[in-house]
């Protein structure tokens, strides 16, 4: 069956654009929010059904404090939550299951939060302490409690919670000791950054594998420093603030991709004793203190991440694969409206540059469609390897230098059908492949045999996007979920990473709306409909 041509605009009218507020900065944009109502510092928080949980820590003359603040952030209040059994400093907390826990500090008791009782009670305590801040992770629904100090302790100690089991367990101890830490998790592992006492604990950084229980050291903090608050947002691991030898105010951020730290532009206001909570692209630092030593804070701030959401052009759901044709959401993404007027496609529109750093750490700029200030359409680049990436949109940096960030996950192949609706879902792109025409479709040819109808998509996968050959036979396709035949499957001449799909009307179709899907890899693409006159 012959491919069909298009040319450079016919699929630049199935892709929409969406509204959203506008940020400024070059990473990120931190707001001041409403104050914390009790001064704090050697806090913990942790996230429960959207609102923030502040929990003890000391209070502006040092001593132990049991209260715990609750942030709603849809309307920026405060209100109470019961206080913790035990007055504490230095405290950890987490949000696993569903449930909140908080535990470390001055004790190795944990305790769990019932919010329909606002009441605490204790599970089943530490083997060790973690005083002084350990770095804490949520796997799975397992918490993963790292370093602090305390009786029986070297500080290198690492724990696991299951709250199932309602047992910890001591895993593999870290390569270095370290209080005064922070932590965070990106696909499936644990990280664990800076601390004290020393240089090498401020500065070092190692990932943990619960698939094998074993510890990595990566490349170090380049401010080293302890007293940090630490969150993930996008694939990447923020690090804010910190004090010894001095009070610091710097945010780095580390891509564990290519195992490489960026400087960003510092905090608004300089903090230590924090611990982080992230909703969404927002990192929250409430309380805190602003001196070295004792010098706790009210201050709430919000580190909002620049965020590039992208998603299939055809399908818009967040199934990717390489030389597949995406759209990036977001605000600021570019200074201008544009789109590329010729192949090759360019790697740069009106001062915009779309990078993708794979799971083998090699980053590529991506060829553009077009670009505007809240949507970008590009393609995946060729060769970029299976697993997650991280994508970075940089609008026109002699204006700002803005960058926005996002986490996609890329599969070898992941099939998506464009639609009329533009959405992904009801009618399809298609033509009848022997007279070129719209829907609704002949259920024969003028022969009497069935009709073949032509489907156009993107992420059959890149042997079969941009160059030449037939993958049908790699390819299920099912009207109304029986299967049907594919005579072919591949790349769409005359528009970059477009897939064409020739697939057979099975005998006696009936009249009416019919659903279309195909599948490669055992990935799915989206259900669209043909209708059969």
């Amino acid at each position: 069956m012959k491919r069909i041509a298009l040319g450079l605009s016919f699929l630049t009218l199935f892709v929409v654009a969406v509204r959203a507020t506008m940020q400024t900065g070059n990473r990120g944009v931190f707001t001041t929010l409403a104050p914390v109502p009790s001064v704090r510092q050697e806090i913990s928080t942790a996230v429960l059904d959207g609102k923030i949980y502040v929990i003890a820590g000391f209070n502006s003359s040092g001593g132990n404090t049991n209260t715990v603040d609750v942030y709603d952030p849809q309307t920026n209040t405060w209100s109470s939550a019961a206080a913790l059994p035990i007055a504490t400093n230095h405290n950890a907390a987490a949000v696993a299951a569903g449930k909140l826990y908080a535990f470390g500090g001055t004790s190795s008791r944990t305790f769990v939060y019932n919010p329909q009782m606002n009441s605490w009670s204790d599970v089943a305590p530490m083997r060790f302490q973690h005083a002084n801040t350990a770095a804490v992770g949520v796997i799975n629904d397992k918490i993963y409690v790292a370093g602090g100090n305390g009786p029986n302790m070297i500080q290198t100690e690492l724990e696991v919670y299951d709250p199932a089991a309602n047992t910890w367990t001591q895993l593999a101890s870290m390569s270095v000791g370290r209080n005064h830490t922070a932590g965070g998790v990106i696909n499936g592992k644990f990280y664990v950054v800076g601390g004290r006492p020393g240089d090498t604990a401020a500065s070092a950084l190692e990932v943990y594998d619960p698939a094998t229980n074993i510890w990595m050291r990566l490349a170090n903090m380049p401010t080293g420093r302890s007293g940090i608050g630490a969150s993930v947002v996008n694939g990447e691991l923020y690090v804010f603030g910190g004090e010894q030898p001095r009070q610091f105010d710097n945010v780095e951020v580390y891509n564990p991709l290519n195992n490489t730290w960026t400087q960003l532009a510092p905090m608004q206001t300089p903090k230590h004793g924090i611990f982080a909570s992230v909703i969404g692209n927002k990192i929250y630092l409430p309380a805190g203190a602003t001196q070295q030593g004792l010098g706790a804070t009210n201050i709430h701030e919000v580190f909002t991440v620049n965020t590039a959401s992208t998603v299939s052009a055809a399908s818009f759901n967040d199934k990717l694969a390489a030389k597949a044709i995406v759209a990036a959401f977001g605000t600021g993404l570019a200074t201008t409206t544009q789109a590329a007027a010729s192949q090759p496609l360019p790697l740069e529109l009106g001062g915009a540059t779309v990078r993708i750093t794979d799971n083998a750490g090699i980053t590529r700029n991506a060829p553009l469609f077009s670009v505007s200030p809240e949507q970008v359409n590009y393609q995946i680049p060729a060769d970029t390897a299976s697993g997650p990436a991280v994508v970075y949109v940089t609008g026109a940096a002699s204006v700002d230098g803005r960058v926005s960030t996002g986490a996609i996950q890329i599969l070898a192949a992941a099939p998506a059908l464009f639609t009329f609706s533009q959405n992904g879902q009801g009618p399809a792109v298609a033509l009848d492949a022997f007279t070129f025409t719209l829907p609704p479709f002949n259920a024969t040819r003028s022969n009497g045999q069935p009709n073949i109808i032509v489907f156009f998509g993107s992420g059959l996968g890149a042997d079969a996007s941009d160059v030449d050959g037939n993958v049908a036979a790699n390819v299920l396709a099912t009207i109304d979920g029986a299967p049907v035949v594919a005579q072919y499957a591949g790349r769409a001449p005359g528009f970059t990473g477009l897939n064409q799909l020739n697939l057979v009307l099975p005998a006696g179709i009936s009249s009416g709306a019919h659903n279309v899907q195909i599948a490669r890899n055992g990935v799915a693409s989206n259900v669209v409909t043909i209708a059969i006159q």
